[in-house]
């Protein structure tokens, strides 16, 4: 329910906001071990958070983010990249 919410909150973000790309981490209220990575892309092709930037990169953030979080519970990390 709440990767929905983010969902629909990203239209009415600020236009640079939307410009730049964003991300927004989220864990699971269902599954403890279960954390979300949203990464709205930015706008500006050349920018840090363009797709063409991140794209390539989602498997490292994810093993990134599990580095980061040094939960027992911690099994999936779900990048997902939103053009």
């Amino acid at each position: 329910h709440e990767l929905i919410r983010t969902l629909y909150r990203h239209p009415k973000q600020q236009q640079a906001l939307q410009k730049t790309g964003y991300v927004v981490h989220q864990h699971s209220y269902e599954n403890l071990g279960r954390h979300y990575v949203l990464i709205f892309y930015g706008q500006d092709g050349q920018g840090q958070n363009s797709k063409a930037a991140i794209q390539p990169n989602l498997q490292q953030i994810a093993q990134d983010v599990a580095t980061r979080l040094p939960m027992a519970e911690l099994h999936h990390v779900i990048v997902l990249g939103i053009d």
